[in-house]
Parts: C-alpha cells; sequence; structure tokens
C-alpha cells in the first residue's frame, strides 16, 4: 500500500530501445524522443517518453489486473518521464485514478471512468505510410489547417505486441488509435515543436469517417485543442506549441559592436562553446580577431556548426568534445591560453520535486565546484598568465525554491574563485549574469531574459585589460 488509497500495481524504466520501439508502433519519430543532441535544446533539456506511451503502459498494466475496464478516460501529462528513471504505477481505488510517478512526483494523472460496458471493436482502422519527418508548424500556419482524415501511420502488428493486455481487452483497433493520437500530436499537428498536455478518451465504435480537426488555439500560451474522431474512440487532445530552440546570433549581427581587431591577442579555451554564452563568446573573440577553442560534452554537430561558421566568416576556431569530469587531462593536449571561459553545465532547471535534493546538489557542485578547481589547478601548473572566466548567477540574489541546489553550488563556487585567484599566473574573474536567452533557460511563458552577447562582451573586454 502507498499513501492508504492507492496501490502499487506495476514499475518500469523506459529505455531508448523501448522508445524506438513505440515509433514503430505509432509512426511518432519527433525528435525529442529520441535524438539526444536536438532533446536537450527543448524544454524538457533531454529525450523523454511518449506521454501516450507512458498512458498506454499504465492502462496496460491496470487491465493485466483488474476484471473491468474503462469506459472513459480523462488525462493530464503534468510533468515529462525521463529515459532510465524507475518510475511507479499507482492505482488510487478512492478517487478512481491511476498516476505515473517517481519517488518524489506525480508525473501523469489518468481520472477512470466505468460509464458503460465496454465491447471490443471490430471496424477497420485506415493505415497510411509515416511520415519521414515532421511538419514544423507555427501559429499562424496552425490557424488555416482544416479538418483532416485521420490515418494510422505505424505497424499494426506490434500493437498486440507491445501491449498484449490491452489489446486483448479492448481490440487491436483502440491500441493502434491511442498510439496515432501520438503520431497526429508530435509528426502533424503542432508537429516538431509540440508538447502533449491533456488528454480525454470515450472508447466507443464509430461509422464516421475518421477524422482529426482543430477546435481552439489560445494564442497566448500557444496552447491547441483538437476533436479526434477515430473507428474505436473519440478524444479531446490538448498540446502546446512549444518554444523552438535559441539559436545564437549570427557572425553579421554582432560584427557591428566588435572594434575592429579589438581581440586580437586572444587566444581562448571555451569549455562548453557550442551553444548558448560559449557560443557567443567564441563568435565575439573570432570577429575581434582573437583564437578560440570550443569544447562540446555530447552537442558535436551544434559544436561544428559554430567552428563552421566562424572559419566561414574569416575567424579562427576549432572544436574538440571535452566531458568533465572525465576528459580533464586532455587538457595539457590543447597548448596555452591566455583566456578560459568556463561554461560547463548540467540542466538548471527542471527539478523533479519539491523538496531539497542532495543527489542534484552533488551533480552540480561535480561541474561547478570540482571540476572547476581542476581545471584552475591545471592553469596554475602553466606558465603563460591565465584569465578565467567562472560565470555566476543572480539567482544568488533572488532565490526561487526551484533552484535551491544550483544556488548552493553557485555560492560554493564563488568562494573557490576568490581564494584561488591570483595563485601563480591564473587570474579568476567571476560575475553574477542575468537571465540570458538560451535553451537551459526556455520557458512556456515569456520571461524577461537578455541576448548572451549583451552579457558576455563586456566580459570579454574586462579579461582583456591585463593581456
Amino acid at each position: 500500500m502507498i499513501n492508504n488509497s492507492k496501490v502499487l500495481i506495476a514499475s518500469r524504466v523506459f529505455s531508448v530501445e523501448h522508445q524506438y520501439d513505440f515509433a514503430r508502433l505509432s509512426g511518432d519519430t519527433n525528435k525529442m524522443h529520441l535524438d539526444p543532441v536536438y532533446a536537450r535544446r527543448t524544454i524538457a533539456g533531454q529525450r523523454v517518453v511518449f506521454g501516450i506511451f507512458g498512458l498506454m503502459w499504465a492502462l496496460e498494466s491496470f487491465v493485466s489486473l483488474m476484471e473491468t475496464k474503462p469506459s472513459s478516460i480523462a488525462v493530464n501529462f503534468l510533468k515529462p518521464i525521463f529515459l532510465d528513471e524507475e518510475v511507479f504505477c499507482l492505482w488510487d481505488h478512492e478517487h478512481q485514478r491511476l498516476e505515473i510517478s517517481n519517488p518524489t512526483t506525480v508525473l501523469t494523472e489518468v481520472k477512470i471512468r466505468f460509464d458503460n460496458k465496454f465491447a471490443l471493436i471490430s471496424g477497420s482502422i485506415l493505415c497510411k505510410p509515416a511520415f519521414k519527418v515532421p511538419f514544423e508548424r507555427r501559429i499562424d500556419d496552425l490557424k488555416k489547417i482544416p479538418s483532416q482524415d485521420f490515418f494510422f501511420r505505424g505497424d499494426v502488428q506490434l500493437s498486440s505486441l507491445t501491449f498484449p493486455k490491452l489489446s486483448l481487452a479492448y481490440g487491436q483497433e483502440v491500441c493502434c488509435e491511442m498510439a496515432a493520437i501520438s503520431e497526429i500530436v508530435g509528426m502533424q499537428i503542432p508537429g516538431l515543436h509540440s508538447m502533449l498536455l491533456a488528454l480525454n478518451i470515450k472508447f466507443s465504435e464509430s461509422h464516421a469517417k475518421p477524422s482529426f480537426s482543430i477546435k481552439n488555439i489560445h494564442e497566448k500560451f500557444n496552447i491547441l485543442t483538437m476533436a479526434v474522431h477515430g473507428v474505436s474512440l473519440v478524444a479531446e487532445v490538448k498540446a502546446l506549441l512549444r518554444p523552438e530552440p535559441t539559436c545564437g546570433s549570427s557572425m553579421i549581427n554582432l560584427k557591428e559592436n566588435i572594434q575592429g581587431d579589438e581581440f586580437r591577442k586572444v587566444r581562448a579555451l571555451i569549455i562548453g562553446g557550442s551553444r548558448g554564452l560559449g557560443e557567443s563568446v567564441a563568435k565575439i573573440i573570432a570577429l575581434g580577431g582573437g583564437d578560440t577553442v570550443i569544447t562540446f560534452a555530447s552537442g558535436d554537430i551544434d559544436a561544428l556548426n559554430v567552428a563552421t561558421e566562424i572559419r566561414d566568416f574569416g575567424g579562427r576556431c576549432s572544436h574538440i568534445k571535452l566531458k568533465l569530469p572525465d576528459d580533464l587531462g586532455m587538457l595539457g593536449n590543447l597548448g596555452e591560453f591566455n583566456q578560459v571561459y568556463y561554461f560547463a553545465t548540467p540542466k538548471i532547471f527542471g527539478k523533479r520535486g519539491l523538496e531539497y535534493d542532495p543527489s542534484l546538489l552533488c551533480s552540480f557542485r561535480e561541474i561547478y565546484v570540482e571540476s572547476f578547481k581542476k581545471v584552475i589547478e591545471h592553469f596554475n601548473c602553466s606558465f603563460q598568465k591565465t584569465w578565467i572566466y567562472y560565470p555566476s548567477t543572480v539567482a544568488i540574489d533572488e532565490p526561487i525554491n526551484e533552484l535551491a541546489e544550483y544556488i548552493d553550488a553557485k555560492i560554493e563556487g564563488e568562494k573557490l574563485c576568490s581564494g584561488l585567484t591570483g595563485v601563480n599566473n591564473t587570474f579568476v574573474h567571476a560575475t553574477r549574469i542575468p537571465r540570458t536567452k538560451t535553451d537551459q533557460t526556455m520557458t512556456v511563458t515569456n520571461i524577461h531574459a537578455v541576448n548572451p552577447e549583451d552579457v558576455m562582451l563586456p566580459v570579454i573586454r574586462k579579461m582583456m585589460e591585463s593581456i
């Protein structure tokens, strides 16, 4: 028993292999679920389990144990399910509700009704080949989309293999059409930049032509409501047109703020230079005549794109994989630098629960304190005078609970900076930077954030004073 009325009925860990299986079943190949490099630029910051996949697993677990089956469900997708984390399916008999949760947080909530006896569906679903890539829509595009025919674009045979109990209880058609809702949202409407928010399904045989259409668009929050009519179900779907991944300013747009060859004496190592603040620093220094080496932990394509853009514009930049703390020994192979910028960071936002998380603090300390200390120690052994930049945060001045562990790690990092600057030939410059427009700070609602170049250009010039 859990919390008196809640009963644990199943647990599992979703793997990347499971993701690809569901993608084949549903026809939904949205990159936020499958591509780790793309997913790190989304709100979640990493690959997340298909919402419908989690729902169907919960229903599969429920009908496997119960003698009855729901005639309708109302689902809220509260928080994403991450790959490789253990989650639990709980049945709350008192409130007639299924929950998918991790140890601290409810991630998906499924309210269940038993209004009528549900018979197996015998109708034939309409099938078409899967789309190769998702549509990339914007609000103005969505306003023009008429009602669409509802086709299943996955693999019918996989439905009974992946969800045998659900297929037996409801029929194969129900499994296919539930999976197809994931494909509608992730591939068609909204498409690439989508996030499933809520879902109401009534399981009922229909002889009308299967279709789906947009009922309403809430433009302030980019939320759309769709009606879906299949051969086995009627559904109302709410989805978010989520913010697109941020793009750094182009070289040509940054050029007007650079004074000739003002950074020609700089040879900079930019740890974490494939996006965000690091990308801006690399471009600014290159535009000012300097030489940069940018590192990346996983975004090899992003780093290549930044380095290529700089070189195509006549600048000097190379890129190399450097994952902290594993690859710290590689620093000695990169040569001498007179500037180092430290933008290594794990996912900042997206804390799973409300309570203080010591394990999260440890992960932040590993990057912001321990690994940074080793970087300083490495350059302390150099004969080259080196300025090292440490980005702290204004969240220290205006703390919020969601960032408590992050703030504590940054405070410790600041203390480290003040204690180690000026040792041998190493000088540490730390500033508290405001919220900037990067993938890390992306939100559903519009929160004020400044451009990375506006934050970093004064810092780079400050770092130039002693060269």
